[in-house]
């Protein structure tokens, strides 16, 4: 979706994922932002979430964990984010 708003909005209606990836600066709501929300209430709680951002430095991925993302990526790391899906939908199978 195009913005953190209507993500939560699908959530509100029922809408299921195996796993969140979002941007860390959005319009409106930024990722960390949602990231609370998500992690907040609701049936989303527990997903898997993956920050795809531009911002990779050392205290911003530490702001994305504390907000919430189980893994933070930079853009420019294609492969880890596959990576990082891969793997936190394996944990997420055998739990």
């Amino acid at each position: 979706v195009a913005s953190a708003e209507q993500a939560l909005r699908l959530r509100d209606a029922g809408a299921m994922f195996d796993a969140i990836v979002s941007d860390i600066e959005m319009p409106g709501m930024d990722g960390l932002e949602f990231a609370r929300a998500v992690r907040s209430q609701g049936p989303w709680a527990m997903l898997p979430m993956i920050a795809l951002t531009a911002q990779a430095e050392p205290h911003q991925i530490e702001a994305g964990r504390e907000a919430g993302f189980t893994d933070y990526v930079s853009k420019s790391q294609r492969d880890a984010l596959v990576e990082s899906l891969r793997e936190c939908l394996m944990e997420s199978v055998a739990a």
